[in-house]
């Protein structure tokens, strides 16, 4: 008699989920922006294995799987609700790509002043996630007014609502022919 822990996994449910997700973390796309290919697994987000539902499971990176089957003391864990929101804005998010879920979109090269920063390619066919003011909560686009070609570094964001600035660090490229 199996347990919860050994019930026989359904492969569908799994090839399901990692090509919606096209092993992408949904904690890494909802929390940084980060829309790479990830080495991870998939989680069980109610913690039950024998539970392959597919609203319950989700790919996580192996540091963000860790992560939030971790508990914390200090710390407000990463809850259910939140993991679920991220998945379902990096479904949207790659259904609406003109890049399939197997490419990865290209890494801008580091120029030295920038050594420290971890770039973000954007491109113009990309929907943005809009920035929230660290400061008061409001939500609003920094994206430039693009043009074919050129290449933009936003550094700063200030909030129209209480004028608080805060650092994005986004790097936006638009590609030739991608309008």
């Amino acid at each position: 008699m199996r347990n919860k822990a050994q019930r026989k996994q359904d492969p569908k449910v799994y090839l399901e989920v990692l090509l919606k997700s096209g092993r992408r973390c949904c904690l890494c796309f909802g929390l940084k922006s980060d829309y790479g290919e990830k080495n991870g697994q998939i989680a069980h987000l109610d913690h039950d294995p024998a539970n392959d539902k597919p609203d319950n499971l989700a790919f996580l990176c192996l540091e963000h799987h860790d992560q939030y089957d971790s508990t914390t003391s200090q710390s407000k864990s990463l809850q259910i609700g939140e993991v679920k929101a991220y998945r379902e804005q990096l479904y949207q998010f790659l259904a609406g790509s003109k890049f399939q879920a197997s490419e990865t979109p290209k890494t801008p090269e580091k120029k030295n002043w920038a050594n420290r920063l971890v770039l973000e390619p954007l491109n113009a066919f990309l929907t943005e996630k809009p920035h929230k003011c660290s400061y008061c909560g409001y939500s609003f686009s920094i994206m430039p007014d693009l043009e074919e070609g050129k290449t933009y570094f936003v550094k700063t964001a200030t909030c129209p609502k209480c004028g608080n600035v805060d650092e994005v660090l986004r790097y936006y490229q638009v590609e030739r022919g991608a309008k």
